[in-house]
């Protein structure tokens, strides 16, 4: 008997032994994490998030930075604070944890607990490009895609949605898709296009399903792209600059811009070097000395929205002013567009008054801005049936981009049976600067002329089967 007591208070002893033991193996951030596992016994995110923030202030753990960051962000264990998940982020980035440098260029990229700042995102996802974190390479290839705070290049964003699809990055296997779709900085291949869309999509990506059920891409050969290495016959050829070209604001009077306009929306892919679309537009302008504001409304395509807006010395600044409308990326469901600001041009000649520039939208869906677009209207007022001087007209059958310009031009007209082309740019006054003469078949066709002309407006006139088209372009 003495013996069964001494072995069940052995038994005891080493019992207990090894619980104390078991208890000294869970660390502070294994308990952390059991309190945040809401299928956890100990499911308790309040203790879980003070757990997180004790480690976090010791400055010895840059990964429980970020998570406490996290936590933060997502409200988790404490109320929600995008300024103290901005701090956090950061200094888990600067302390070395290389993952904490996307999450921090997430927050400068959509204006999250800091101001909105696209070229301090491409700052913090370059950094954790250099360490090799797949997100960063991603994001970094998402904003040289389109140029949100650093120069717009298809070719370099290619480049990390390759290097960043290797460790299983869905967004790049999506993006580098619409690149071979749309032969948008590499040669177009429907083909690979499929395989890394669909690749996106068979993960379960949302775009990428979306995109396969697209049967036509967002540049689907309206016109070509800019090509530097194309020849023409005008001496004295430059090369061709590969960006969009701003207009120069110069409006100045808020009286001068009155009227009633008519004529085109252009709209641009990112690198501004493809037309993507083209509606009809027609807008209205009237200056409201009570408020001192420019008011009217914009009719794009048939949907009709209220204009408001101020005349400043750079840009026309809208207020209040906003639609609705699909697009390739969004088909099924309208997207919310707010304007932000318009560059324009006014350009009176003979009885004419011309309207020309760059409308910047912003899209409330991703916080960014809409790509680039450029309008070219008419003051219908001042339309004459005849001006055989100019014989200048919007026409919808001719498009000439980009316009601006600053070395090359590119029109597209549309034939309806073959023909003799005769193209020439000519001065506001009529003086002949480039002629040139061509054959082209029945379709959508277009053509690039570059010209050595100095800044300032000229006329783009392209005459065929005894019908005259022309257009106002500016040369930058």
């Amino acid at each position: 008997m003495k013996k069964l007591i001494i072995f069940c208070v052995m038994l005891y002893t080493l019992t207990s032994v090894a619980q104390e033991k078991n208890k000294t193996v869970i660390s502070p951030l294994s308990m952390a994490r059991m309190h945040l596992d809401q299928n956890h016994y100990n499911y308790n995110p309040k203790k879980g998030f003070e757990i997180y923030q004790q480690i976090a202030q010791e400055n010895t753990d840059a990964k429980a930075m970020n998570t406490l960051a996290i936590l933060y962000s997502d409200g988790i264990g404490t109320n929600a604070n995008q300024e103290q998940a901005f701090y956090w982020f950061k200094k888990a980035a600067e302390s070395g944890y290389s993952n904490a440098w996307y999450n921090l260029g997430t927050m400068y990229r959509k204006g999250m607990g800091t101001q909105q700042n696209f070229e301090l995102a491409f700052a913090s996802f370059s950094k954790g490009d250099e360490l090799n974190a797949v997100t960063s390479s991603y994001a970094k290839g998402y904003l040289l895609y389109k140029g949100l705070g650093c120069q717009q290049s298809y070719t370099e964003a290619i480049k990390l949605f390759r290097k960043s699809i290797k460790k299983g990055s869905l967004g790049s296997m999506y993006l580098l898709g619409l690149c071979f779709r749309n032969g948008y900085g590499i040669v177009q291949n429907i083909d690979s296009a499929k395989y890394w869309i669909s690749n996106a999509a068979n993960r379960g990506y949302n775009f990428a399903k979306e995109e396969l059920m697209e049967a036509e891409p967002e540049f689907n050969g309206y016109n070509q792209v800019l090509n530097p290495n194309k020849k023409t016959k005008l001496s004295n050829v430059m090369e061709v600059k590969n960006s969009y070209e701003k207009v120069k604001h110069t409006l100045k009077s808020n009286k001068e811009i009155e009227g009633i306009y008519s004529g085109y929306l252009l709209k641009y892919d990112w690198s501004g070097q493809h037309v993507i679309g083209k509606k009809a537009l027609e807008i209205e302008l009237k200056y409201d000395e009570a408020e001192q504001k420019i008011k009217g409304f914009w009719n794009e395509d048939g949907t009709k929205t209220s204009l408001n807006a101020i005349l400043t010395d750079s840009s026309l600044l809208f207020e209040n002013t906003a639609y609705s409308k699909l697009d390739h990326y969004s088909a099924k469901k309208e997207v919310d567009f707010v304007f932000k600001n318009a560059q324009l041009q006014l350009l009176n000649l003979s009885d004419s008054t011309y309207l020309a520039g760059n409308i910047q939208l912003w899209s409330n869906y991703h916080n960014e801005p809409e790509k680039p677009m450029y309008v070219s209207l008419v003051k219908k007022a001042n339309l004459t049936i005849e001006q055989p001087k100019l014989d200048i007209q919007i026409s919808q059958n001719l498009t000439v981009y980009p316009n601006p310009f600053s070395n090359s031009l590119s029109f597209n007209i549309l034939l309806e049976k073959e023909s003799l082309l005769n193209i020439a740019l000519t001065s506001i006054d009529g003086k002949i600067l480039y002629t040139e003469t061509l054959k082209m078949p029945t379709g959508q066709q277009s053509h690039t002329l570059q010209a050595n002309v100095a800044t300032g407006s000229y006329v783009l006139k392209v005459g065929y089967n005894g019908i005259v088209k022309s257009s106002i372009v500016i040369k930058q």
